[in-house]
């Protein structure tokens, strides 16, 4: 009188690939952001050539608006 029916089955089915599933998905997008957070520690030096070179031109422009301001 009271079994699981088809549907009742396919709820529990969803609801199990979905607790299972998305602590899964977690892991994995957290392992790939890690993998490339390691990657990036060899690009160190390029970025900081690049920030001084930014800053550098940061300069040369303050210092060219100044002179054409005066």
């Amino acid at each position: 009188m009271f079994g699981i029916g088809p549907m009742e089955l396919l709820i529990v089915l969803i609801v199990g690939v979905l607790t299972i599933g998305i602590p899964i998905c977690i892991v994995v997008l957290l392992v790939l952001l890690l993998r490339k957070q390691n990657n990036a520690s060899g690009d160190s030096p390029q970025i900081s050539q690049l920030q001084q070179e930014n800053q550098r031109l940061r300069d040369e422009l303050a210092t060219l608006k100044r002179t054409s301001e005066g």
